[in-house]
């Protein structure tokens, strides 16, 4: 799913946040595998890494900002392997990176092919600032997600279940597969009969306030030396906050801000083992101004679609920065084309 069909499913309809997420779980094929809850989409990101090691010089009011060279690549990420080219001063792009058109498919018009992302990378980078003028960002913040996994920070908390009770409430799932939430419906009807008022001292009490899944245990990551099953809860608010701000921003904003958490291969790959870390490392960059326009005038000459420069600020742990201009324009037939701002 490219950015725009992804921003047409939300303007199209008004769902709730569990379905919103359920939505994003569930556009990457549905195969039954050891899983991490709640996981947002994460398949066939076209990523433009920006691979920075940087050093600059700060000023107390205003930034100040050091000529220091950068090395920048473009990445094409799919499930199946992941394509990279440095940047250079002249514009440069790759065979699948995102490309604008006015064909149709489904009868529908198609407006970007393939969606690019931005990675920066450095030494002790605190955070990292993204904007452009004419287009937006969103972005899932696994690394944040598997942070708080690993600190124990992720589930609101974790009922488990008895033997005999779980088949009890998977005869109800499955009696109830239909229904909206279905999971969180099993949880009322199960707290109708437990008492679990233990788990939420401090917190509300309310299964509507949570997004709740029933698992087997051995299945999610970091409790395979559970048994049997138990129902997973997260805080709707919490969940939220991987997806606003520093996460997925639904309105498509043209600012971001990124936390950096430090998060190794080796405990990246106990999560995602057949995904890369660049890839899901990357905030999306939709070209909002080029696509409207193209939609508005699809016999134009695409060379001529309004272009962008994406800017993006990298302060250090020591409060340092460094600043980056990436311009974006378009070839004839569409194809994005990115290099350095001289």
């Amino acid at each position: 799913m490219n950015n725009t069909e992804f921003k047409k499913a939300f303007d199209d309809v008004s769902p709730d946040m569990y379905m919103q997420t359920r939505i994003l779980a569930n556009i990457k094929d549905k195969k039954k595998k050891k899983h991490f809850p709640l996981k947002p989409v994460i398949g066939g990101v076209t990523a433009l890494v920006l691979a920075a090691v940087v050093f600059t010089a700060v000023n107390n009011k205003q930034p100040e900002y050091v000529d220091r060279p950068f090395s920048v690549l473009a990445v094409e990420a799919s499930d199946d392997i992941v394509i990279s080219k440095e940047i250079e001063e002249n514009a440069i792009s790759l065979p699948n990176s995102m490309r604008l058109t006015n064909e149709k498919r489904d009868g529908e018009v198609v407006s970007s092919e393939m969606d690019t992302g931005f990675y920066v990378d450095g030494y002790d980078i605190d955070y990292v600032q993204y904007s452009s003028e004419n287009g937006s960002f969103y972005y899932t913040d696994f690394m944040k997600m598997i942070c708080d996994l690993e600190n124990d920070e992720y589930y609101s908390a974790v009922i488990d279940v008895s033997d005999e009770d779980a088949k009890t409430v998977n005869s109800w799932i499955n009696e109830h597969r239909s229904a909206l939430n279905v999971d969180r419906a099993a949880f009322k009807e199960y707290i109708k009969t437990h008492d679990v008022s233990e788990y939420f001292k401090g917190k509300s009490d309310d299964p509507e306030d949570y997004f709740v899944e029933f698992n087997k245990c051995s299945e999610i990551v970091g409790y395979e030396d559970h048994d049997g099953y138990a129902f997973f809860l997260i805080s709707i608010e919490k969940n939220d906050s991987y997806y606003d701000g520093s996460g997925t921003n639904y309105d498509f904003k043209g600012e971001l801000t990124l936390k950096r958490y430090d998060v190794s291969e080796e405990t990246f790959k106990k999560y995602y083992p057949d995904e890369d870390f660049i890839a899901l490392s990357s905030p999306v960059y939709s070209p909002d101004q080029a696509i409207s326009v193209l939609l508005n005038n699809p016999d134009m000459d695409k060379s001529e679609l309004p272009g962008d420069e994406i800017t993006i600020i990298v302060t250090f742990k020591d409060g340092k920065k460094a600043k980056k201009v990436v311009t974006v324009a378009f070839d004839s037939d569409g194809y994005a084309q990115f290099a350095y701002k001289n």
